[in-house]
């Protein structure tokens, strides 16, 4: 019973917190929105004249907005609470990376991506490109729909996105050989937006190349197979007549049809995205180093810790391997490690988070509306006008909450795994992100 009091209590802290860090929060969305809101004003305005500078501009709004959500994220990272916790007492439960302390410019570089990833896998995205066409209804409003510019996942864009995508790589890997050594981490700043536009043109690619290959399989002869057996399927079914007035055959399509189109979404929309969101929040308060049991487990972790090369070449394409998937190591894995984290605090938590954050979004969908039809003018062009401010009360309120709740959650979840009791002691093992010593040369 105590357990289930967490559906009281993760509101009442969570607002305690959003109180605490209000101005803060405010001032930091505000920035992101601005910037947002001016990268497609301006994208809009010159995308006829000229597509490459309009996609930057866009892209660097949408990447502020994402990084002013890090950024309130590491904001209240010293609200937490843990309260089993004394100021010089930690449980093994308990990850030392909750309690230190990263510069923010350090922080956004290993978050950006995984944000992104986010956002582009759930095309949450998709939303912000959809305002491109009021925008342009709005500053034009005699410019033809097909004129209109906009950010597609079309297959002509893909020169546009690889040129921007590869240019920024390279930049970025020159500017990090340029300033390598320097201890100041706001030099790294440039970095941040470099990754910022390398990961997005990388993720709308990989969208490109998804829609591409769907299409390709729709006219393999595989799919006509499939679809053939999967009717003869249902044609062999006995055509007997239901209760609720359906043929077993055509409840079954039905049930199918409900699956595929209506359970996986809402579970994937529902239950997997408030996952992804706690388990990034995790990754911004500091929980990116892990163990090679951390992630993976049995007979296959046990291969990779005994796995040391003994020849020269295979520990040169070891160290090769390890620049090369430097990025997947260092800040998408640790992401599943989070997730490990998480999972440990236990059902009732995690239940009262999702139960929460779909009345967060559930709000925010309703304020929404709310103040379209209280506010929003009559007459059409100044209602596509008023279109693009109408958002920002709804986004106010519930994108300062949402950090809230994820700090909330997870700092719920230390006090839990701080509440697991002492593991036995055992011996250290060799982290993933640490390359192999060279066995001593035999004389």
């Amino acid at each position: 019973m105590r357990r289930l009091q967490e559906f009281a209590v993760l509101p009442v802290r969570t607002v305690r917190l959003w109180l605490s860090y209000l101005p803060q929060l405010v001032s930091i969305f505000l920035i992101g929105w601005i910037i947002r809101t001016l990268g497609t004003n301006a994208a809009v305005t010159i995308g006829q004249a000229n597509r490459v500078l309009a996609t930057l501009l866009y892209v660097v709004g949408v990447v502020a907005q994402v990084l002013a959500m890090i950024a309130m994220i590491r904001l209240l990272k010293p609200g937490l609470r843990m309260d089993r916790l004394t100021a010089g007492e930690r449980r093994p439960g308990v990850p030392a990376e909750a309690l230190r302390t990263e510069p923010l410019v350090d922080v956004l570089l290993l978050s950006i991506g995984p944000f992104l990833a986010v956002y582009a896998v759930w095309k949450l995205i998709d939303a912000w490109v959809s305002d491109l066409f009021l925008w342009n209804i709005a500053l034009k409003p005699d410019l033809r729909a097909q004129d209109a510019w906009s950010i597609s996942t079309d297959a002509g864009q893909l020169p546009l996105f690889l040129a921007i995508g590869g240019s920024a790589f390279i930049l970025r890997i020159a500017y990090q050989f340029l300033t390598r050594g320097r201890r100041n981490p706001w030099i790294r700043l440039p970095l941040v937006v470099l990754e910022s536009l390398w990961a997005f043109c990388l993720f709308l690619i990989t969208l490109i190349g998804v829609d591409q290959l769907k299409t390709w399989l729709q006219t393999r002869a595989v799919t006509r197979w499939l679809q053939v057996g999967w009717q003869g399927f249902l044609d062999r079914l006995p055509d007997l007549t239901l209760p609720f007035g359906l043929t077993l055959p055509a409840a079954v399509a039905e049930a199918t049809g409900w699956i595929w189109e209506t359970l996986l979404p809402a579970v994937w929309n529902s239950f997997a995205l408030p996952l992804a969101w706690l388990a990034l929040a995790a990754t911004v308060l500091g929980w990116r180093h892990f163990r090679v049991r951390d992630v993976v487990t049995g007979r296959l972790s046990e291969r990779i810790d005994r796995f040391t090369p003994t020849s020269t070449a295979g520990r040169s394409l070891l160290r090769v391997g390890s620049v090369l998937g430097a990025d997947l190591r260092d800040k998408y894995v640790p992401v599943l490690h989070a997730l490990s984290l998480i999972r440990r605090a236990g059902p009732i938590l995690l239940g009262a988070f999702i139960v929460w954050y779909a009345v967060l979004t559930t709000g925010q969908s309703l304020l929404h509306q709310l103040t379209v039809a209280w506010f929003g003018p009559g007459e059409t062009d100044r209602f596509v006008a008023f279109m693009q401010w109408a958002q920002l009360p709804s986004e106010l309120l519930c994108q300062t909450l949402l950090p809230a709740l994820l700090v909330t959650t997870l700092d719920r979840g230390l006090n839990h795994l701080a509440a697991e009791p002492a593991e036995a002691p055992s011996d250290p093992e060799p982290a993933l992100t640490r390359a192999p010593a060279a066995r001593p040369a035999r004389s």
